[in-house]
Parts: structure tokens; C-alpha cells; sequence
């Protein structure tokens, strides 16, 4: 045994306070060494020895941070009340990303398969050799468990993944979540979905428009992206459908995603987006001034909601006509409004000085009547006006 720590005194390296030791010797050529000396010894019985003096084969952990944001729990939090709060009102939560970017053609993919043969792939992985470039652009639902992916050919630039965003909505989320006006997107700062991107919030304010619904965004911090859900829930289970086969055309691509599934029930859609996509587009400051933002009073740099906007010009969601007994579509965005600002501590548009506020939102009520509420502990009592408001929004919310 000396002998052995011996021969293995210049190739170890290690730790002197956590005691945790490792050599770049194998055990076959530390068997062969102590042979030399008359030593009858195996490579396994190298290998116990070791062991028994706290050796064993270790690979290198990423462990190490150059950047480290001191918001980072207290972002982690938040996005975990948020998903916490959508899914209780019934309306979505998806985590978004783009995956790593293909060559489609006659290419060697990483991983092995069973087989009688190997297959021949190009022995260089030139770009002018392949047929294409596929991006996948992923929608994860935690919820239901599914993932809808679309396949680009151009970039990945903000307009392709809101694109892919309301593909999604458009095949998918809609026939899922019928009643949803609001969604929560959970993202990474960087890529087409850049926290600082005004392409971004353009392409996502283009989406809220067409659907009529509100987006509520918030961002993993920098560095943080691995922890997005989508990456080891759908992203991770292609990668390993597809392992060690050749990615030879789109259609491919396409086959393998569509049959990816796992024992807790994945399920996952796919379709192909033909649009060519110009990067570098810049967004006036006419088109900043027209995106409906509302950044959170929590880390605003990375929570942000976008509402929609009026479908006709020069009518404001305060004169448009209502119809008795029903809350128009207009007066949802001041809904919103007062939904994130109570959640996130201001109860100003709820309190005891906003019957005005609610007076704008209902014209036809001149005054607010009291009301009877029953109460299973204290039994029937009266509805002070003051209450009226919250009582009120949550009817509206249907809470």
C-alpha cells in the first residue's frame, strides 16, 4: 500500500481542507508499475485500494458562477407565486426557449443506437454540406404536460419566436384553455427573447393584439436559463428520441419531435415555419410609444406585463359601449391593472377611495346599493359600501 501511494505521489491532485483527492493514472498502469516490483496485484485490486483511501473517478462539476444577480432568489420566488396564482384562475403557463440549432443533412449526431450496420455520415460538419438549418423554437405547458415546438429555416430573431408563440396559441392553447385573457410566460434574458430586446416586446404586443389577450412575462435571471423547465422536460427528451441518427431533412426533424414521449405522459406537437426572417430590425421610437408596458413594482428589469390595445382608433376602454349585464373585452386591461398592482401590494385601485375608479368602469351604476353576503361563521351581515369594490373584482375574476 505504500508502495502505491507512492507511485501515485506525483499525479495526485486534490483539496487539503475537504480531503478529497483524485490521480490521472489509470489503474492499469499502476497494476503494470507495481508488477515491474514484484508485486502480484490486478487492476481491480489497484482500483479497491484506492477506493479504501477515498479515490474514486470523479468528472469536472459546473459548479462555478461569473456572474451571480443578488435578485436571483427573490426572482425565483416570484415566478414561483406567479405560476402558483395562473394556474389557479385556469389560465396558462408555458415556458419558452429556442434549442440548439441543427444541420439538416447526412450529419453525425451525438449518441449510439442498436443496430446490425453504422450508418456513413460526412466526416466534416461544414455548413455548405448540409441542406439547411433547423431552429426549434418550444413551447412547454407544465400543466397539461405537452410541448409544441416550431421548426424555423431562417434566424431566430424576436418576430420568429412571437410567431412561434402564437402558432402555439392559435393550434394548441386555445382549444386548451377556452376562457384564458391572460397568459404567463416564463423566459431566459437572452436570445430572441432578450429581457432588453424592444423586438421582443414589439413581437409579443403584435400577439396580445391579434388575440385580445394579456402577456405577462417574467425572466430567469442571467445564467440561470438551465433551470427554465422547458429545457429538461421537453427539450432534453428530444435530444435523447433523436440521439445517433442522422437529422437528413425536415420532415425528419419533425417525425422524431412528434413522437417524443416519456412514462409521465409528454406529449408533443410540431409544425414547420417556411418564413425568412430578417435579423437586425430596429423598432422606431413611434412603435416603443405604442407598445401597451407595465413593468412590475417587483424586479421590473425582468417582470413586465403587455396588454392589448384598442381594435379601433380614438376610442378609449373608458367610452366604449357596454352591453347590459356584460363586462365588454375593453375594460379587461384595467382589470389586469388592478389585478397586478393588488398582487404586488398596491390596493390603492381597490380600497376604500376607488369607488370612482369603479364608477368609470360601470357609468350606468350611480350609486353602490348594499348588499347581503353570507358568511358560514359569522352568518348574513351587511356589505359596507367600502367592500364593495373588492367584492366586486372578485365576481369579475370569478373567484
Amino acid at each position: 500500500m505504500k508502495r502505491l501511494q507512492t507511485l501515485i505521489a506525483d499525479a495526485t491532485a486534490g483539496d487539503p481542507i475537504s480531503g478529497l483527492r483524485w490521480t490521472h493514472k489509470s489503474t492499469r498502469k499502476l497494476a503494470a508499475a507495481l508488477q515491474q516490483e514484484d508485486f502480484t496485484v490486478s487492476a481491480n485490486t489497484v482500483a479497491r485500494l484506492l477506493k479504501a483511501q477515498g479515490y474514486s473517478l470523479r468528472t469536472n462539476r459546473k459548479h462555478l458562477a461569473r456572474l451571480h444577480e443578488p435578485e436571483r432568489d427573490r426572482q425565483f420566488r416570484h415566478i414561483a407565486r406567479l405560476r402558483r396564482r395562473f394556474q389557479n384562475q385556469g389560465n396558462p403557463v408555458v415556458s419558452i426557449d429556442t434549442k440548439k440549432k441543427e444541420l439538416v443533412g447526412q450529419f453525425k449526431n451525438p449518441g449510439r443506437t442498436w443496430r446490425r450496420q453504422a450508418i456513413d455520415v460526412w466526416d466534416h460538419d461544414f455548413p455548405n454540406l448540409a441542406r439547411g438549418r433547423a431552429i426549434p423554437f418550444g413551447v412547454y405547458d407544465g400543466q397539461l404536460n405537452t410541448g409544441f415546438v416550431v421548426v424555423g429555416i431562417s434566424k431566430e430573431t424576436p418576430d420568429f419566436a412571437g410567431a412561434g408563440l402564437s402558432r402555439w396559441w392559435e393550434d394548441h392553447g386555445r382549444w386548451c384553455y377556452p376562457k384564458a385573457r391572460h397568459w404567463l410566460v416564463a423566459a431566459d434574458c437572452g436570445g430572441a427573447n432578450n429581457a432588453r430586446s424592444w423586438g421582443w416586446k414589439w413581437a409579443l404586443q403584435q400577439v396580445a393584439d391579434h388575440w385580445d389577450v394579456a402577456i405577462t412575462v417574467a425572466h430567469y435571471p442571467p445564467g440561470a436559463s438551465k433551470w427554465n423547465p422547458i429545457e429538461h422536460r421537453l427539450f432534453s427528451q428530444i435530444s435523447a428520441n433523436w440521439q445517433g441518427e442522422p437529422l437528413r431533412d425536415y420532415e425528419t426533424i419533425l417525425n422524431y419531435i412528434r413522437t417524443t414521449t416519456t412514462t409521465t405522459g409528454l406529449r408533443c406537437r410540431a409544425i414547420l415555419d417556411q418564413t425568412v426572417y430578417t435579423h437586425g430590425v430596429k423598432i422606431t421610437a413611434q412603435q416603443k410609444g405604442a407598445i401597451r408596458l407595465r413593468r412590475s413594482r417587483i424586479l421590473p428589469q425582468w417582470n413586465y406585463t403587455i396588454y392589448p390595445r384598442p381594435k379601433r382608433p380614438g376610442r378609449t376602454h373608458q367610452n366604449q359601449p357596454r352591453r347590459k349585464g356584460q363586462v365588454g373585452k375593453s375594460r379587461w386591461p384595467r382589470l389586469f391593472q388592478a389585478e397586478n398592482d393588488a398582487y404586488n401590494g398596491d390596493f390603492s385601485a381597490l380600497g376604500t377611495g376607488t369607488v370612482g375608479f369603479w364608477r368609470t368602469q360601470f357609468p350606468g351604476r350611480r350609486r353602490l346599493r348594499m348588499r347581503r353576503i353570507r358568511n358560514t361563521r359569522t352568518g348574513p351581515r351587511n356589505l359596507h359600501e367600502i367592500d364593495h369594490p373588492m367584492a366586486l373584482y372578485m365576481r369579475l375574476r370569478k373567484f
